[in-house]
């Protein structure tokens, strides 16, 4: 029975992370370990009381599963959206809808204690893992929970025209240029002209060629 809201959260995300393994399935890809990324977040989520309160007070939505290199492992992540308290049209998703997120990062804490010398007979011994489960190496599931607000969305209000002068103006200042970055420019425009000479010079050389070939032609009576 689901009795708070962080129950109902965790169950919520159980459910999407499943959904997550069914689709894995249906395209022949491995499925992700449930139980190792809900654990710790069984466990510690009650530690972010902003978090709870936020999604006791607002309606939210858990984003699909994504996979994700970060900091060295591959776990993934789940954003939580939420809905802005005073938003009656739930259909601007992107400027009205959702006022912040968050992210859940799915990690590892690694803690190298030792490898195993656990035997059948010591203490715990637990025969499905064939360890004690005390004082051996163990890769610890962790999650980073990230808060990410939306303060807004801007573009360049002028036309392309005021962008190139903008730009010209940048350019000329030469605290705004990187020596290496400009070298590296140079060097590729050397490589591309390079290039395209080669390019030309075997076309002029083609040219040369049948000019040689119609040159050597009989004309036949």
């Amino acid at each position: 029975m689901i009795t708070s809201v962080k129950d109902q959260f965790i169950q919520n995300l159980i459910n999407t992370l499943n959904n997550e393994n069914q689709n894995r399935i249906n395209n022949n890809r491995n499925p992700i370990d449930v139980c190792y990324l809900v654990s710790v977040i069984d466990q510690q989520i009650e530690n972010y009381k902003e978090f709870l309160d936020d999604i006791t007070e607002h309606t939210y939505v858990i984003d699909d599963y994504k996979d994700e290199w970060y900091e060295g492992y591959t776990n993934g992540e789940i954003q939580i959206l939420i809905e802005k308290s005073n938003d009656k049209t739930k259909y601007e998703y992107i400027n009205n809808y959702y006022n912040h997120k968050y992210y859940i990062k799915f990690l590892e804490d690694e803690r190298p204690y030792g490898e195993c010398q656990c035997s059948p007979g010591d203490k715990d011994y637990n025969d499905e893992y064939e360890c004690c489960g005390e004082n051996c190496d163990f890769s610890a599931p962790a999650f980073k929970l990230i808060k990410e607000i939306d303060l807004g969305y801007s573009c360049w209000e002028y036309s392309e025209k005021e962008y190139w002068k903008y730009k010209e103006k940048f350019m000329a200042n030469e605290q705004n240029k990187n020596s290496e970055v400009e070298k590296y420019r140079l060097e590729q425009q050397k490589i591309e002209l390079k290039d395209r000479i080669k390019e030309l010079q075997e076309e002029l050389d083609k040219l040369e060629t049948k000019t040689q070939e119609y040159g050597n032609l009989k004309l036949v009576k």
